[in-house]
């Protein structure tokens, strides 16, 4: 059984989150060891893979509306961490 750090399994919360690529390391680990059990989240990851994919690539420009404010925030605040080696979602 795989931890993320912080003595807590991978779970389905998290799969937002993995999508995104903003887990750190271990938490990224704890979740995939999750997914391999977990039908809802290799749907949930099937699903909304491919939109989370895209939506990390997006420019900042051409995100609008209320969607595009909370990846302007992540894109953002990933840029921003990244030159620091820590995750935007571990901070």
């Amino acid at each position: 059984m795989i931890h993320d750090g912080n003595g807590r399994r991978g779970t389905c919360a998290d799969s937002a989150v993995y999508l995104l690529g903003a887990l750190r390391p271990a938490a990224t680990d704890a979740f995939e060891e999750h997914l391999t059990g977990c039908s809802g989240c290799q749907r949930v990851c099937d699903e909304f893979g491919p939109a989370a994919g895209l939506l990390c690539g997006m420019p900042p420009a051409g995100a609008t509306g209320p969607l595009g404010a909370a990846v302007l925030a992540v894109t953002t605040n990933r840029d921003r961490t990244s030159e620091s080696g820590i995750s935007a979602a571990g901070q």
